[in-house]
Protein backbone atom coordinates (compact mmCIF):
# COMPACT_ATOMS: atom_id res chain seq x y z
CA UNK A 1 0.00 0.00 0.00
CA UNK A 2 1.43 3.76 -0.76
CA UNK A 3 0.46 6.66 1.22
CA UNK A 4 0.83 8.71 -2.29
CA UNK A 5 0.04 7.02 -5.66
CA UNK A 6 0.22 8.64 -9.36
CA UNK A 7 -0.28 6.87 -12.80
CA UNK A 8 -0.21 8.96 -15.80
CA UNK A 9 -1.66 7.78 -19.35
CA UNK A 10 1.40 5.83 -20.32
CA UNK A 11 1.38 3.21 -18.33
CA UNK A 12 3.80 5.07 -15.76
CA UNK A 13 3.32 5.90 -12.05
CA UNK A 14 4.69 6.48 -8.65
CA UNK A 15 4.05 4.70 -4.95
CA UNK A 16 5.19 7.09 -2.35
CA UNK A 17 5.88 6.29 1.30
CA UNK A 18 6.88 8.94 3.53
CA UNK A 19 9.65 8.17 6.44
CA UNK A 20 11.23 10.29 9.10
CA UNK A 21 15.09 10.50 8.77
CA UNK A 22 18.26 12.65 9.90
CA UNK A 23 17.56 15.67 8.30
CA UNK A 24 15.06 17.87 8.36
CA UNK A 25 13.31 19.40 4.74
CA UNK A 26 13.55 23.07 2.98
CA UNK A 27 11.44 24.07 -0.24
CA UNK A 28 9.57 21.35 -2.93
CA UNK A 29 7.75 18.25 -1.82
CA UNK A 30 7.77 14.46 -2.88
CA UNK A 31 4.52 15.14 -4.05
CA UNK A 32 5.33 18.23 -6.29
CA UNK A 33 8.26 16.66 -7.50
CA UNK A 34 6.38 13.56 -8.41
CA UNK A 35 3.68 15.47 -10.56
CA UNK A 36 6.07 17.66 -12.43
CA UNK A 37 7.92 14.39 -13.35
CA UNK A 38 4.81 12.55 -14.28
CA UNK A 39 4.17 15.40 -16.64
CA UNK A 40 7.44 15.57 -18.34
CA UNK A 41 8.43 11.96 -17.93
CA UNK A 42 7.70 8.83 -20.46
CA UNK A 43 9.99 6.37 -18.21
CA UNK A 44 11.20 6.03 -14.42
CA UNK A 45 14.26 6.59 -15.29
CA UNK A 46 13.29 10.13 -16.95
CA UNK A 47 11.43 10.44 -13.53
CA UNK A 48 14.88 10.03 -11.50
CA UNK A 49 16.31 12.48 -13.90
CA UNK A 50 13.97 15.41 -13.11
CA UNK A 51 13.22 15.06 -9.85
CA UNK A 52 17.12 15.28 -9.21
CA UNK A 53 17.44 18.11 -11.70
CA UNK A 54 14.48 19.98 -9.61
CA UNK A 55 16.27 19.33 -5.96
CA UNK A 56 19.36 20.58 -7.45
CA UNK A 57 17.95 23.72 -8.74
CA UNK A 58 14.85 24.25 -6.21
CA UNK A 59 15.47 22.28 -2.99
CA UNK A 60 13.50 19.71 -1.69
CA UNK A 61 10.91 20.48 1.74
CA UNK A 62 10.55 16.68 2.71
CA UNK A 63 12.24 14.82 5.88
CA UNK A 64 12.53 11.62 3.38
CA UNK A 65 10.32 9.46 1.06
CA UNK A 66 10.60 6.60 -0.65
CA UNK A 67 8.96 6.10 -3.78
CA UNK A 68 8.25 3.44 -6.24
CA UNK A 69 8.63 4.15 -9.82
CA UNK A 70 7.89 1.87 -13.01
CA UNK A 71 7.15 2.30 -16.42
CA UNK A 72 5.98 -0.77 -18.48
CA UNK A 73 9.70 -1.76 -18.59
CA UNK A 74 11.39 -1.25 -15.33
CA UNK A 75 10.59 -0.67 -11.18
CA UNK A 76 12.63 1.35 -9.67
CA UNK A 77 12.83 2.16 -5.53
CA UNK A 78 14.24 5.53 -5.38
CA UNK A 79 15.15 7.66 -2.39
CA UNK A 80 15.57 10.72 -0.92
CA UNK A 81 16.38 13.38 1.31
CA UNK A 82 16.87 16.83 2.28
CA UNK A 83 20.24 18.55 3.24
CA UNK A 84 18.74 20.19 6.02
CA UNK A 85 18.07 23.92 7.06
CA UNK A 86 20.42 26.37 5.11
CA UNK A 87 21.06 23.93 2.19
CA UNK A 88 19.92 23.39 -0.60
CA UNK A 89 19.58 20.46 -2.64
CA UNK A 90 19.40 16.48 -1.93
CA UNK A 91 20.86 13.25 -1.75
CA UNK A 92 19.64 10.67 -3.33
CA UNK A 93 19.72 6.96 -4.43
CA UNK A 94 17.81 4.73 -7.20
CA UNK A 95 17.87 1.38 -7.79
CA UNK A 96 16.45 -0.83 -10.51
CA UNK A 97 14.00 -3.99 -9.04
CA UNK A 98 15.26 -7.46 -10.99
CA UNK A 99 12.78 -8.53 -13.40
CA UNK A 100 11.03 -11.52 -11.77
CA UNK A 101 11.34 -9.85 -8.46
CA UNK A 102 9.70 -7.99 -5.73
CA UNK A 103 10.61 -5.48 -3.16
CA UNK A 104 8.40 -3.22 -0.46
CA UNK A 105 9.32 0.23 1.64
CA UNK A 106 6.96 1.56 4.50
CA UNK A 107 8.09 4.58 6.14
CA UNK A 108 12.04 3.55 6.02
CA UNK A 109 14.71 3.84 4.18
CA UNK A 110 15.63 0.60 2.97
CA UNK A 111 19.08 1.28 0.30
CA UNK A 112 21.80 -0.21 1.67
CA UNK A 113 25.06 -0.28 -0.08
CA UNK A 114 24.94 0.22 -3.63
CA UNK A 115 27.20 -0.68 -6.61
CA UNK A 116 28.92 2.61 -7.85
CA UNK A 117 29.54 1.69 -11.40
CA UNK A 118 26.50 0.36 -13.32
CA UNK A 119 24.47 3.15 -14.68
CA UNK A 120 22.02 0.36 -16.05
CA UNK A 121 20.74 -0.33 -12.59
CA UNK A 122 21.54 1.89 -10.23
CA UNK A 123 21.86 5.84 -10.13
CA UNK A 124 22.96 8.29 -7.20
CA UNK A 125 23.49 11.52 -6.31
CA UNK A 126 27.00 12.39 -7.29
CA UNK A 127 27.19 13.53 -3.53
CA UNK A 128 25.45 11.14 -1.65
CA UNK A 129 28.99 9.48 0.06
CA UNK A 130 30.43 13.13 0.64
CA UNK A 131 27.72 15.13 1.88
CA UNK A 132 27.17 11.65 4.85
CA UNK A 133 30.90 12.73 5.39
CA UNK A 134 30.68 16.06 5.92
CA UNK A 135 27.63 15.76 8.54
CA UNK A 136 29.72 12.99 10.28
CA UNK A 137 27.11 9.90 9.39
CA UNK A 138 29.84 7.93 7.57
CA UNK A 139 33.42 7.48 8.01
CA UNK A 140 34.24 3.89 5.69
CA UNK A 141 35.54 3.47 2.32
CA UNK A 142 32.88 4.66 -0.78
CA UNK A 143 32.53 0.60 -1.32
CA UNK A 144 31.18 0.08 2.02
CA UNK A 145 28.81 2.93 1.89
CA UNK A 146 24.65 2.28 3.54
CA UNK A 147 22.37 5.29 2.27
CA UNK A 148 19.48 3.68 5.08
CA UNK A 149 22.11 3.51 7.61
CA UNK A 150 23.87 6.96 6.87
CA UNK A 151 20.03 8.93 6.38
CA UNK A 152 17.91 7.29 8.15
CA UNK A 153 18.98 4.70 10.53
CA UNK A 154 16.74 1.94 12.33
CA UNK A 155 15.57 2.25 15.23
CA UNK A 156 13.18 -0.14 17.59
CA UNK A 157 10.11 1.48 16.00
CA UNK A 158 11.16 1.63 12.43
CA UNK A 159 11.70 -2.31 12.50
CA UNK A 160 8.57 -3.14 14.30
CA UNK A 161 6.52 -0.68 12.60
CA UNK A 162 7.75 -0.18 9.39
CA UNK A 163 10.32 -2.70 7.87
CA UNK A 164 8.52 -5.35 9.81
CA UNK A 165 5.38 -5.04 6.60
CA UNK A 166 7.82 -5.62 3.94
CA UNK A 167 9.63 -8.89 5.96
CA UNK A 168 5.44 -10.24 6.02
CA UNK A 169 5.01 -8.98 2.73
CA UNK A 170 7.79 -10.79 1.80
CA UNK A 171 7.25 -14.04 3.90
CA UNK A 172 4.31 -14.87 2.04
CA UNK A 173 5.45 -14.02 -1.07
CA UNK A 174 8.55 -16.50 -0.81
CA UNK A 175 7.45 -18.50 1.99
CA UNK A 176 10.61 -21.18 0.58
CA UNK A 177 13.25 -18.06 1.49
CA UNK A 178 12.02 -18.86 5.66
CA UNK A 179 13.51 -15.02 6.04
CA UNK A 180 14.32 -14.63 9.57
CA UNK A 181 12.22 -12.84 12.23
CA UNK A 182 15.47 -12.31 13.78
CA UNK A 183 16.53 -8.29 12.43
CA UNK A 184 12.91 -7.50 12.40
CA UNK A 185 13.06 -8.48 16.84
CA UNK A 186 16.35 -6.41 17.17
CA UNK A 187 18.76 -9.35 17.62
CA UNK A 188 21.99 -7.69 17.38
CA UNK A 189 23.96 -9.01 14.25
CA UNK A 190 21.24 -10.59 12.79
CA UNK A 191 21.31 -9.92 9.11
CA UNK A 192 19.07 -7.37 7.30
CA UNK A 193 16.29 -8.40 4.90
CA UNK A 194 17.13 -7.96 1.27
CA UNK A 195 16.07 -5.08 -0.85
CA UNK A 196 14.27 -7.58 -2.83
CA UNK A 197 12.81 -10.75 -2.99
CA UNK A 198 12.15 -13.42 -5.60
CA UNK A 199 8.60 -14.58 -5.41
CA UNK A 200 8.15 -18.48 -5.08
CA UNK A 201 5.44 -17.87 -7.81
CA UNK A 202 3.76 -15.08 -10.08
CA UNK A 203 1.40 -13.23 -7.74
CA UNK A 204 -1.56 -11.54 -8.82
CA UNK A 205 -3.32 -8.73 -7.93
CA UNK A 206 -5.27 -10.80 -5.29
CA UNK A 207 -1.75 -11.50 -3.66
CA UNK A 208 -0.99 -8.09 -3.31
CA UNK A 209 -4.12 -7.07 -1.75
CA UNK A 210 -3.45 -10.02 0.84
CA UNK A 211 -0.20 -9.28 1.39
CA UNK A 212 -1.04 -5.51 2.31
CA UNK A 213 -4.16 -6.75 4.95
CA UNK A 214 -3.70 -9.94 6.07
CA UNK A 215 -1.87 -8.05 9.57
CA UNK A 216 0.18 -10.10 11.71
CA UNK A 217 -2.24 -12.59 13.68
CA UNK A 218 -0.67 -15.53 14.17
CA UNK A 219 3.08 -14.72 14.32
CA UNK A 220 2.99 -13.63 17.87
CA UNK A 221 6.44 -11.79 18.28
CA UNK A 222 4.82 -8.90 15.61
CA UNK A 223 0.87 -9.48 16.78
CA UNK A 224 -0.52 -6.18 17.71
CA UNK A 225 -3.60 -7.75 19.51
CA UNK A 226 -1.30 -9.80 22.12
CA UNK A 227 1.48 -7.34 22.19
CA UNK A 228 1.80 -4.65 25.11
CA UNK A 229 0.43 -1.80 23.10
CA UNK A 230 -2.50 -3.63 22.11
CA UNK A 231 -6.07 -2.21 23.42
CA UNK A 232 -8.39 -4.09 25.31
CA UNK A 233 -10.25 -4.70 21.62
CA UNK A 234 -7.78 -6.56 20.31
CA UNK A 235 -8.00 -4.70 17.35
CA UNK A 236 -5.12 -5.52 14.05
CA UNK A 237 -5.79 -1.55 13.11
CA UNK A 238 -4.26 -0.19 16.21
CA UNK A 239 -0.29 0.45 16.48
CA UNK A 240 1.16 -1.40 13.44
CA UNK A 241 -0.97 -0.19 10.81
CA UNK A 242 -2.82 -3.23 9.22
CA UNK A 243 -6.00 -4.90 9.35
CA UNK A 244 -7.01 -9.08 8.99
Amino acid sequence: ACVTSFVTVPTFGFGIRPRGPRIFPSRPTSGIMSGVALQRSKTARDAIRIMSELATEYGYASTGESMSISDPREVWIFEIIGKGPGRKGAVWVARRVPDGYISGHANQARIRQFPLHDRDHCLYAKDVISFAREKGYFKGRDEEFSFADAYAPMTWKSLRVAEARVWKMFRRAAPSARLSIESIKGVPGAPPLPLWIKPDRKLTGHDVCEADFNGFANIRALDATVLHAAPHVANQLRFLGTAN
